[in-house]
């Protein structure tokens, strides 16, 4: 009797030691990392791999845009995407138009005016609404998180601004709970100043994103000043995980000042100088609905660009321009 006793407390002891270790190991969580491919959202309807899509796409991420220190995004994209030129004024600033330079092509398509390439901000289009020109001063580095490039035409998604290609500019969320502010602050040669901020916001279902710039510099030569403002913020709100409610506010304002013979956007006639300020504002909302592989997407956009002013001296051969007038016919105000 004593020895079937001791079998069974045996057993028993057993049986607790094997459970107690199978329900150790079944509270053990294994955390794995796993690298996935890069996927894009720009050229397709859904977020799809880089890999399976019919057209040319170069994507530059957020590490490429911090190790260049650049406010503006247009020096990196023409370093890293191949065949993609823009025209700049100097030390600073684009502006809009052929006297302003500002000119970005793709493969040849482009140039003056910039009408053949569409910039999105988020799948928004920006432009200019009169000529279609997008707006080069307003894409700062602060606000993105990544910039798509697909490299061709794409006008049966993005319309007839698509003919040469499509820059969608995907902007920074904040994905951990908290508060983050990041500053940038530069100054150099001929007075010029770079500065820009941005303060991304979590909280539960909340997240903001706000960002700032301010440019300015005398130019590498007399006559040459330029001087940026540039303000971007996004709300969102996620009503459950399904649905997403945002909004976002871009507002931008340019003004350069030259006093030199240039060409000049009204009857491209020849002027003596040019004292050059734009703004635009848009504001857009969105209602987005995610279910497994199905996203829907519901947008509302509002632009208004009509502070623009072109202060232009047509040219009357002054003496400072006066061996540039002998070169040219008697009429070298129109050419």
């Amino acid at each position: 009797m004593r020895k079937d006793t001791t079998c069974l407390f045996l057993l028993a002891g057993l049986l607790s030691v094997q459970g107690a270790a199978q329900n150790k190991k079944d509270n053990t969580q294994f955390r794995r990392n796993y690298i996935i491919d890069e996927v894009v959202v720009t050229g397709t309807r859904n977020e799809t791999d880089v890999r399976h899509l019919p057209m040319t796409i170069s994507v530059v991420g957020r590490q490429q845009i911090e190790k260049r220190y650049e406010p503006s995004l247009l020096p990196l994209l023409t370093e890293q995407v191949p065949g993609l030129f823009t025209t700049s004024r100097g030390i600073m600033g684009y502006g809009v138009s052929t006297g302003a330079a500002g000119d970005m092509s793709l493969r040849g398509v482009g140039g003056s005016p910039t009408a053949g390439l569409l910039v999105l901000i988020d799948g928004h289009p920006q432009y200019m609404g009169l000529m279609g020109h997008p707006i080069a001063d307003a894409y700062q580095s602060m606000m993105t998180e990544r910039v798509e490039v697909l490299r061709g035409p794409a006008s049966v998604l993005y319309g007839s601004n698509a003919m040469g290609e499509v820059v969608n500019i995907v902007t920074r969320k904040q994905q951990e709970e908290g508060v983050n502010t990041n500053m940038q602050v530069g100054y150099g040669s001929y007075n010029t100043l770079q500065t820009e901020f941005a303060n991304r916001v979590k909280k539960g279902r909340f997240s903001s994103i706000v960002t700032g710039s301010y440019n300015r510099t005398d130019g590498h030569r007399p006559d040459m000043e330029f001087e940026q403002y540039g303000g971007y913020a996004k709300l969102g709100y996620d009503i459950n995980s399904f649905w997403k409610l945002w909004g976002d506010v871009n507002a931008n304002y340019s003004w350069l000042y030259m006093e030199n013979p240039v060409l000049a956007a009204p009857g491209h006639k020849l002027y003596a100088g040019a004292d050059y300020s734009s703004g635009c504002w848009s504001v857009s909302t969105g209602l987005q609905y995610v279910k497994g592989l199905y996203t829907s997407v519901t947008k509302g956009r509002e632009q208004q660009e009509d502070f623009v002013l072109w202060n232009l001296r047509e040219l009357s051969c002054m003496p400072f321009c006066q061996s540039f007038c002998e070169r040219r016919e008697p009429a070298c105000a129109t050419l």
